[in-house]
């Protein structure tokens, strides 16, 4: 108001709500008791815009489920804790710019949620950066078949020249050391390059 203006912006009415708590009626109350009023056309506006940012934080993006091999969950828990086990398939989700990873397991000691009843947890960490996710899936869906270190540079990462072979392999004995058990599923092809065998043991 000593600035000579009777109205203050939907913006920083909205700031106030959001960043402070101060109710919008509350404050066009006060602002009506000093002759003024506030933008409330910009105030929704800028609501609307928090609600669309609220929601793209909360999305979840849920990959394609990839198969490893067929195959159904055997629950084990009756008479095991804990039990060394195979993925079944996986997906990849991403949520508030955090990536994480569903999998199904052949055999389970965990028990589902069922009735109200709090399901079973637990962990295991495998740490993989997305270049080695990105060739993994590759692999996965053309399984059996030979994919040469060039097809993988220009089919995975997008690189539109034939790089250093080097790069490739790099990133499979990498992945190779965070696969544990599964590290003998992907097989070198000599001089071609690699491919996933699905029933490897």
């Amino acid at each position: 108001k000593l600035a000579g203006k009777n109205e203050i912006s939907g913006k920083d009415t909205f700031t106030l709500y959001d960043t402070f708590g101060f109710p919008l009626d509350l404050t066009e109350l006060i602002l009506r008791e000093n002759g003024m009023t506030a933008n409330i056309d910009e105030f929704n506006a800028e609501m609307a815009q928090q609600k669309q940012r609220a929601r793209n934080a909360a999305a979840v993006e849920t990959g394609d489920w990839i198969v490893l091999k067929e195959g159904t969950t055997e629950f084990v828990g009756y008479d095991n804790t804990e039990y060394e086990t195979s993925i079944l398939r996986y997906r990849q989700v991403k949520q508030k710019n955090q990536v994480s990873f569903q999998i199904v397991l052949d055999k389970t000691p965990f028990y589902a949620e069922s009735g109200g009843q709090v399901g079973d947890s637990g962990n295991k960490i495998i740490n993989i950066t997305p270049k080695e996710y990105e060739v993994l899936t590759y692999l996965i869906k053309n399984k059996n078949i030979a994919i040469t270190r060039e097809q993988l540079l220009y089919n995975v990462w997008g690189y539109d020249y034939y790089g250093d072979d080097r790069t490739v392999d790099t990133h499979i004995k990498m992945l190779r050391n965070n696969l544990g058990k599964y590290r003998d599923h992907i097989v070198t092809v000599r001089g071609i390059g690699y491919k996933y065998v699905e029933d490897k043991e």
